[in-house]
């Protein structure tokens, strides 16, 4: 007759594992490029792409760059959402405040700072109501949550100025 401790030590083995698989799956993942989304819309997508998508904007803003005078900002608003470029090329930042935008991870705008923490983990940085993920390779390229009373108030992934 076989013991029934013979099995024991493959039995915890096993169970190590789930575990392990468990916790590795609660730990998000760092920044990826496609996390550079928002509401669909990815960073790097041409003008006329945001355009032919999403209409013409309610309205356009354009200001002079601060650190290259030969290179305007431009904002384009539209009801849900702000698309910014560097001089009319492609898409080099998208904010929202409205809570029906989501992240590519399911971020929304209301949703509290433990979900944010839950779904991108640790920020690379906070300071007042901003708490900020950076990519791993480009400390200026972000995603940027603005907080307010423990809530998510405003969401915007792309490029900073320095």
């Amino acid at each position: 007759m076989k013991s029934p401790f013979r099995a024991l030590p493959l039995l915890a083995f096993l169970l190590l594992l789930c575990l392990l698989r468990e916790s590795l799956a609660q730990t998000p993942q760092p920044l990826a490029q496609d996390d550079f989304t928002l509401g669909g819309l990815a960073e790097d997508t041409d003008s006329a792409a945001v355009r032919a998508r999403f209409g013409k904007p309610d309205s356009v803003f354009v200001d002079n760059h601060p650190f290259d005078v030969d290179a305007k900002l431009v904002s384009w608003v539209y009801p849900r959402f702000t698309v910014f470029f560097f001089s009319m090329d492609h898409v080099v930042g998208i904010r929202t405040r409205d809570s029906r935008v989501a992240t590519r991870r399911g971020l929304r705008v209301g949703d509290s700072v433990a979900r944010l923490r839950r779904l991108y983990g640790e920020p690379t940085s906070s300071y007042h109501d901003n708490i900020e993920y950076a990519d791993s390779g480009d400390h200026l390229h972000v995603m940027r949550v603005t907080v307010r009373e423990g809530h998510v108030a405003e969401i915007y992934v792309g490029s900073i100025l320095d």
